[in-house]
């Protein structure tokens, strides 16, 4: 137990010297931008080819990867759907504005908080299913989430085609991990050379996310997001709710506890940060979506830990 609090602590630790060094002016607004385009463009494409390209490949991990990418579409698109359906019946909350909600609410930031947080307090194993799971994240922010935040718009606000849509979900991360997913089940060998640029590479995404996490913090009106109502009760959701329903399915499933820990962890993980970007792309209230990320990384400070408590207990993995 002592162990893991302490891993947790460390973590949490770059979040803090993000949080300061933004204070402090170390960095800026334009910070940010240099170090999303760092993580995405570099760091994380590295360490996800070293994560699943170095990995052996047997019939359980087979089993395992494809039952994971599963469960992880399954569960946004149902969170999805309910949080759509609760948030529209919320007088306080704009039919338009609860197109933002549910993707907010329903996503999760598996990425720049999913993979240091898997790989710090789990290990590298629960690492390539964080992985993965992150796929099946990017699959639903590219479909469904483009189709919540347009529900029942007017036509005349314009929305994305097909073509745009695919374009849009072609990021870096995106493909990099699915480059890797083919590597792995095609059984080639990245040259051991290569596989020590990535790990050197990747390894530097565990602290660069996270002070990236501190460094968006300090940029937030953190004392204007906690005087909403809507945004404290979608909140409570996102960090609570779903991470418990998540849990009650998990304890009902015959599978892995590999499998287990990293699919109820992948729902207890704040807003995803990246839906800023598609919501506003969409013509969509970014900046309500950008109230939710704030609150909900803020608070899950404090429940982050507590599930991890729950999950290691629950699903002991040695």
């Amino acid at each position: 137990m002592a162990v893991i609090i302490s891993k947790i602590f460390v973590v949490f630790l770059y979040i803090a010297i993000g949080f300061a060094a933004y204070r402090l002016k170390v960095f800026n607004d334009d910070s940010i931008i240099h170090l999303t385009k760092l993580l995405i463009y570099i760091t994380c494409p590295a360490l996800m080819l070293y994560s699943i390209g170095g990995a052996e490949l047997n019939r359980s991990i087979m089993f395992n990867t494809v039952l994971m990418l599963a469960l992880a579409v399954f569960m946004y698109a149902i969170s999805g759907f309910a949080v759509m359906w609760f948030a529209r019946r919320r007088k306080a909350v704009a039919p338009l504005d609860a197109n933002v909600i549910s993707l907010a609410t329903s996503s999760s930031n598996t990425g720049f908080m999913g993979f240091p947080i898997s790989q710090s307090v789990f290990g590298p194993t629960v690492l390539y299913y964080m992985i993965i799971q992150n796929v099946g994240l990017n699959l639903y922010m590219y479909t469904m989430g483009v189709w919540e935040l347009n529900y029942k718009a007017d036509e005349s606000r314009g929305r994305k085609s097909a073509r745009e849509t695919l374009k849009s979900a072609a990021n870096p991360i995106l493909i990099s991990s699915l480059v890797a997913v083919v590597i792995l089940f095609a059984g080639i060998r990245i040259p051991e050379y290569c596989m020590n640029i990535f790990e050197t590479i990747g390894e530097a995404t565990i602290p660069l996310s996270m002070i990236l996490v501190g460094v968006q913090l300090g940029a937030s009106r953190l004392s204007e997001v906690f005087k909403s109502r809507v945004v404290l009760l979608f909140t409570f959701i996102n960090l609570i709710v779903i991470p418990a329903i998540t849990f009650g399915i998990a304890m009902l499933l015959p599978i892995e506890n590999i499998v287990k820990v990293t699919f109820v962890l992948s729902m207890c993980f704040p807003s995803a940060a990246i839906g800023v970007a598609l919501s506003a792309s969409e013509g969509r209230n970014s900046l309500l979506y950008a109230e939710l990320v704030a609150s909900t990384t803020l608070l899950s400070m404090i429940t982050l830990p507590v599930w991890i408590m729950i999950i290691s207990n629950a699903f002991p993995l040695m």
